[in-house]
């Protein structure tokens, strides 16, 4: 299944897709990523033994909190 998209890793065991995001250098939804989802989640859509669908990333994403500012 992973041969067919350039930018997710798939794996499906026991009822659970899991897909890893992997278009670095930050996995940017480009029209290549987009397209490999809208793909993926046709076939899953049909796959009626998966259950959950897990989605993770290939790179480390570095996340800043936001402050909020009460004025």
């Amino acid at each position: 299944m992973n041969d067919a998209y350039t930018t997710l890793r798939v794996s499906r065991e026991a009822g659970i897709a899991r897909v890893t995001l992997d278009n670095p250098p930050v996995n940017v939804l480009d029209v290549v990523l987009m397209g490999d989802l809208r793909r993926l989640l046709a076939t899953l859509r049909d796959d009626h033994s998966v259950r959950v669908v897990v989605f993770d990333s290939a790179t480390r994403v570095l996340h800043r909190p936001r402050r909020h500012v009460a004025w």
